[in-house]
C-alpha cells in the first residue's frame, strides 16, 4: 500500500480501528468516535491557541458600536467614523481568530485521506461485474487481458467479472502488468505517480511512469453504513462530520469560546 504523509499521519487510528473491529464494533461507531475524536482535538487547539480574552474585548467594543450605529441621529460624517470603526474591528476579530480556526480543521483533514481508502468502497463480491476503463481510450490496443475470456469490451471499457480466489485476472501492456485483479487494495483509479501523492497516496499503487496508460478507472461498490435514506447520506463522511460538527458546537458552548 502506497501512502502519503497525511495517511502515515492516521496510522495509530488506522491500529486502533482494526483493533475494535476485531471487537466487533460496529463501522458506524468507529467512525462516529473519529469525528467525536477529531472536532474535540480541533476545538482544544483552537482554545489553546486562540487569544480568547482579545476576542472578547473585540466583541464588546463591536457591540457597542453596533449600538451606535442603531441609534445615531446626526451628521453622516459621524456616521462615517462609526462606519469605518466596525469594520477596522471585524477585521482584527477576523485576523485574531482566522489561523486558530484553521488549526483546529487540522484534525479532521488528518483523518480524511485514510478515511476515504477505509470506508468509500467495498471489495466486489465473487462473479460480481466491473466496469474498468483506461486512459487514453486511444491506447487500448496496446494491451490485453489474461485470460482474454475474463472480460468483455463495453464502449472503450470492460465488465471484467470479479474472480474468487485463488483465480486471478491480469492487465497488461506487453510484458508490463498494469492491473491483477484482486486488487491488494481497493481504490476507484489507479494511475501514475503525482506530485500531491507526496500527501495523499494512492492504496493500489501506482503505474510503470514508461507507460502509454495514463489511468485505469474500476467502477467499485460504494460502502453504505447506513441501509435507509438518501444515497449521499449512507456513507461515512456525512456520520463523521455530524459527529465533529455535535462535539464542536457542544465545547465552543460549554468552553464559552469566541
Amino acid at each position: 500500500m502506497s501512502r502519503g504523509l497525511l495517511d502515515i499521519a492516521a496510522w495509530p487510528v488506522e491500529l486502533l480501528d482494526h483493533a475494535l473491529a476485531t471487537l466487533h464494533v460496529p463501522a458506524l461507531a468507529r467512525i462516529m468516535l473519529w469525528g467525536v475524536l477529531a472536532g474535540a482535538a480541533g476545538m482544544w487547539l483552537y482554545r489553546r491557541y486562540s487569544p480568547q480574552q482579545l476576542l472578547v474585548e473585540l466583541r464588546q467594543q463591536l457591540a457597542e458600536v453596533q449600538r451606535a450605529l442603531t441609534t445615531h441621529d446626526g451628521e453622516f460624517s459621524d456616521l462615517w467614523i462609526l462606519i469605518k470603526r466596525q469594520l477596522l474591528l471585524a477585521l482584527r476579530q477576523l485576523r485574531a481568530s482566522v489561523v486558530p480556526a484553521l488549526m483546529a480543521g487540522l484534525p479532521a483533514l488528518l483523518l480524511l485521506p485514510w478515511l476515504s481508502n477505509e470506508y468509500d468502497l467495498v471489495t466486489p463480491t465473487q462473479n460480481m461485474p466491473v466496469k474498468i476503463c483506461i486512459s487514453p481510450s486511444v491506447a487500448v490496443t496496446a494491451i490485453h487481458w489474461d485470460p482474454e475470456s475474463a472480460a468483455m469490451a463495453v464502449d472503450q471499457c470492460w465488465h471484467v467479472v470479479w474472480p474468487a480466489e485463488p483465480h486471478v485476472v491480469h492487465l497488461r501492456e506487453g510484458e508490463r502488468e498494469l492491473l491483477q485483479i484482486p486488487t491488494q487494495a481497493i481504490s476507484p483509479v489507479i494511475h501514475k505517480f503525482q506530485f500531491f501523492n507526496l500527501l495523499i497516496g494512492n492504496p493500489a499503487g501506482y503505474l510503470d511512469p514508461a507507460s502509454k496508460i495514463d489511468s485505469i478507472s474500476l467502477d467499485l461498490p460504494t460502502a453504505e453504513l447506513i441501509p435507509y435514506g438518501p444515497t449521499w447520506s449512507r456513507g461515512w463522511m456525512p456520520a463523521f462530520f455530524l459527529a465533529v460538527l455535535l462535539v464542536s458546537l457542544w465545547l465552543r458552548r460549554r468552553w464559552r469560546l469566541q
